[in-house]
């Protein structure tokens, strides 16, 4: 039991690492994005910065930073943050649908269009989720 319980904890901190890198990789492209928008919308007083997903972004990049940080550091409080993470993603999915469906145009339509990465970053969530609870239920009933 216990070298499972070794096992998970370093793949765990392991995938903590990649987290690590995802999430700061995610906040820099908002952070991107959005000056990019800012220059645009000087040229071009129609285009309408969409904030909205700003925020979505970065709370997605926040949080998959944190979660990382304390996947990396074996903190059971990752749990918290990697399910803040999925709901935040949940929440995310939402509104790109609403916005797909209210699309007009073919670009828009592919602009709010969920891409098979954001969708697997999703899945791989869940997964490490799976694996920090049962990486806790394991410490507590090996200790």
């Amino acid at each position: 039991m216990n070298i499972i319980l070794f096992l998970i904890t370093n793949s765990l901190k392991i995938f903590g690492l990649f987290w690590i890198a995802g999430g700061l990789f995610v906040c820099l492209e908002v952070l991107k994005s959005s000056r990019m928008d800012k220059y645009i919308k000087a040229i071009d007083f129609n285009h309408k910065p969409n904030y909205k997903e700003y925020i979505f972004s970065l709370a997605i990049g926040l949080l998959t930073l944190l979660s990382g940080v304390t996947l990396l550091v074996s903190q059971n409080i990752a749990i918290l943050f990697l399910g803040l993470l999925i709901i935040t993603q949940l929440m995310f999915f939402d509104f790109r649908e609403k916005k797909f469906k209210a699309s007009q145009t073919d670009s828009d339509k592919e602009n709010y269009s969920i891409s098979p990465q954001t969708y697997n970053a999703y899945l791989t969530s869940i997964y490490v989720t799976i694996f920090a609870l049962i990486r806790y239920c394991l410490n507590i009933f090996v200790n």
